[in-house]
């Protein structure tokens, strides 16, 4: 795999792990306020976008999941070609 490609898969890795904690802090938080207009006029200032329409928590949690299976198949598929290289090194 060349280089730029495989710095780019580890760089997604990075990406949807540093998502993946920064959701599960917001879910935390979401969970326990129960103001979702709120929390998307706050989301909508730190990341300097207009605010959309407010999402159900349903609707949310299913983005969350998509973004975990995303990730996991990412560090699999790295995980494969990182063990592919490995054995094809070790046999020549």
């Amino acid at each position: 795999m060349p280089a730029p490609l495989m710095t780019n898969k580890i760089m997604q890795i990075q990406l949807g792990s540093w998502r993946l904690w920064l959701d599960e802090k917001l879910f935390v938080l979401l969970i326990s306020r129960h103001d979702l207009e709120f929390f998307d006029e706050g989301m909508a200032q730190l990341w300097l976008v207009r605010k959309g329409p407010t999402r159900p928590l349903e609707a949310r949690w299913q983005g969350a999941r998509k973004l975990l299976h995303r990730t996991m198949l990412t560090v699999g598929l790295l995980w494969l070609i990182t063990a592919g290289f490995l054995l094809i090194h070790l046999l020549i």
